[in-house]
């Protein structure tokens, strides 16, 4: 499973195409960072993620703007 996800995330242009892979269910973490993302393994727990831009991209509201983030950092691997 983590070869699968990590090549589709290689695959996608922009962080916000993992939207369209269910499986990935791409979400905002718990940790409270508003730039920090995980990205599904299935049962086997999830990729926690950031964006490689240092600061990386916002909206308005100063939220993470997908759509600008061409690149990430897997900085962890959560196991259930």
């Amino acid at each position: 499973m983590l070869l699968r996800r990590l090549g589709q995330m290689s695959a996608a242009y922009q962080l916000a195409d993992l939207r369209h892979i269910a499986a990935a269910r791409l979400r905002p973490a718990a940790n409270g960072d508003c730039f920090t993302r995980l990205v599904s393994l299935g049962t086997h727990g999830d990729l926690v993620v950031r964006p490689r831009d240092d600061p990386p991209a916002t909206l308005d509201d100063g939220t993470l703007d997908e759509h600008a983030v061409r690149a990430v950092i897997v900085t962890a691997i959560h196991c259930p």
